[in-house]
C-alpha cells in the first residue's frame, strides 16, 4: 500500500503553514521587480489605513464623550427650566394672594427663586453653546495636513507618529 498524498502546499511531504499575508516583506517572490514594489506599496497603503483607522476610532470615543457632556448641559437646563416655570406658577399664586392679602414674604421668596433657576438656565444653555463650537477630530485633521505637507518637502522624511 502506498502513503497518502502529501499536503498541496508542501514538498517534503510534511505540512507547512501559508505566509502570514500581512507580515511585513511576506511576499515570497524576487526581491526586485514589478509585483514586489506592488506588493509593497499594497502593505504600506494597509498600513497606512490601519493606523488612520484606529487613529479616527480613539478620537471618535473622545467626541462620544464631548457629546455626552453637552448632551447632559443641555438635559440639565432643561430640568431647571421646568423648575423655573413652576417656581414661576408659584409666583403668579403668590402674587395673588398678596394681592388679596398684602404679605410680601412669599413673594418675594418665590420670585427670587425662579429669577435664580431662570440664570441658572442661561448659563448651562450658554455653556453648552460654547461647549458645540470646540473642534472635533483634531488630531485626524493635524495628521490629514502633515500628509498633504510631506510630499512638498521629500528631503526631510516624516516624523514618526506616536
Amino acid at each position: 500500500m502506498s502513503p497518502p498524498p502529501a499536503h498541496p502546499t508542501s514538498t517534503t511531504g510534511t505540512e507547512t503553514q501559508p505566509p502570514d499575508a500581512f507580515a511585513p516583506d511576506s511576499f515570497q517572490g524576487p526581491s526586485s521587480g514589478f509585483f514586489h514594489h506592488v506588493w509593497g506599496w499594497f502593505e504600506a497603503t494597509v498600513k497606512h489605513l490601519q493606523l488612520r483607522a484606529l487613529l479616527a476610532m480613539m478620537e471618535a470615543r473622545e467626541v462620544g464623550s464631548h457629546f455626552a457632556v453637552i448632551a447632559g448641559l443641555l438635559v440639565g437646563a432643561l430640568l431647571v427650566g421646568v423648575f423655573a416655570y413652576v417656581f414661576l406658577i408659584l409666583t403668579a399664586v403668590f402674587a395673588l394672594a398678596e394681592w388679596m392679602h398684602g404679605d410680601l414674604v412669599w413673594l418675594k421668596i418665590t420670585a427670587g427663586a425662579t429669577a435664580l433657576h431662570l440664570l441658572l438656565a442661561v448659563v448651562l444653555v450658554l455653556m453648552a453653546k460654547s461647549r458645540l463650537k470646540a473642534g472635533v477630530f483634531e488630531k485626524t485633521k493635524e495628521e490629514f495636513k502633515k500628509d498633504i505637507l510631506w510630499p512638498k518637502t521629500p528631503t526631510h522624511p516624516r516624523p514618526p507618529t506616536s
